[in-house]
């Protein structure tokens, strides 16, 4: 007969972690899709910095002229787009448009409706839209999806 020696390990609290490059990116995927599946445009403020300061100027112009909460909405939505996409840029710009900017915040009555087009979010959406742009998606046929 052989000996028979039993041995018991100690319990040991395995903790796995995984890390997934470029999560956020996912998230902000998301989150993009989900404000353009609620009716939020974002990809209407998709273009080239000198078509979105071309209707930044525009739309500072009707604001202008026509002191109406429309206006003002359009007014800031293209002005946070223009920022989010300028990033430093719109410094220059700041000095011009910042005081017309904060006029015409007074006037919308809702100001959490613009919480979905602020600066952060077009950051997101234009980030979004380029990293499906790298992986081969038609952006152009990816948002008529979404009209």
């Amino acid at each position: 007969m052989a000996d028979e020696i039993l041995l018991k390990a100690p319990k040991v609290e395995q903790q796995v972690n995984i890390t997934i490059s470029g999560e956020n990116k996912l998230y902000d995927i998301a989150d993009t899709i989900n404000c353009m599946l609620n009716g939020r445009n974002l990809q209407d403020y998709w273009k080239s910095k000198q078509q979105l300061f071309i209707d930044l100027v525009q739309a500072k112009a009707d604001y202008c002229s026509n002191q109406t909460e429309i206006n003002a909405k359009r007014f800031i939505k293209i002005a946070n787009a223009y920022k989010a996409m300028t990033n430093p840029a719109f410094g220059k710009l700041e000095q011009e448009f910042e005081e017309t900017i904060q006029d015409a915040k007074k006037l919308i009555r809702c100001p959490e409706s613009l919480d979905s087009f602020s600066i952060m979010c077009f950051k997101k959406a234009f980030s979004s839209f380029e990293v499906l742009q790298a992986y081969g998606t038609n952006v152009d046929k990816f948002f008529e999806l979404f009209k």
